[in-house]
């Protein structure tokens, strides 16, 4: 039998399958790409891609219709995983800096503030390679950049620097004064 025909509740009775019916392969493919590229943030793109890109190409290959919302879902589903592996290799790459920051935030800033000097930890970011990305966050390079990271850490953070001193280990405080304990 044609698949264009449906079964109508008797045993004689076929209609011709509406239109509408035909496409939602490529409409669930077309609409999973968009929720997991909107919505999700890319979150769970390894999930959803997949299988907005399988139900794209089984409604291409069974020729249902919708054939722009399979090709749609398809295309946004694959610039999704593209941007997923940029990202992550990105990330993967700086992961280990954040880390250093974060676990010594304070002798970092504290450092900072006193001699202008960025630890060398983070040398390699003043490499012409990267100047590009400094230029797109509205700064001039990665000096630029670091004194804007740290005022806006601090602020978030709620830390104040204070002048470190030989008798006085170096301990951070909130901006009500209070003792900030590592746990």
């Amino acid at each position: 039998m044609n698949e264009d025909f449906y079964y109508n509740d008797s045993p004689d009775n076929f209609e011709k399958m509406p239109e509408f019916l035909k496409t939602g392969l490529a409409t669930s493919s077309f609409i999973t790409a968009m929720v997991n590229f909107v919505i999700f943030g890319f979150t769970l793109t390894f999930i959803l891609a997949p299988v907005s890109i399988i139900t794209g190409a089984l409604s291409l290959k069974r020729k249902q219709g919708g054939k722009g919302f399979a090709i749609a879902g398809i295309a946004v589903s694959v610039v999704g995983v593209i941007l997923n592996i940029l990202f992550i290799s990105v990330f993967v790459r700086v992961y280990p800096d954040m880390e250093y920051f974060v676990k010594n935030d304070y002798s970092i800033i504290s450092e900072f503030a006193e001699s202008g000097e960025i630890p060398e930890q983070f040398e390699k970011y003043r490499s012409p390679e990267y100047d590009s990305c400094w230029k797109v966050m509205g700064c001039e390079d990665f000096d630029g950049f670091f004194a804007i990271f740290t005022e806006i850490y601090i602020k978030t953070q709620g830390l104040q620097t204070a002048p470190s001193s030989p008798d006085s280990p170096e301990i951070p405080y909130s901006n009500d004064g209070e003792e900030l304990v590592e746990l």
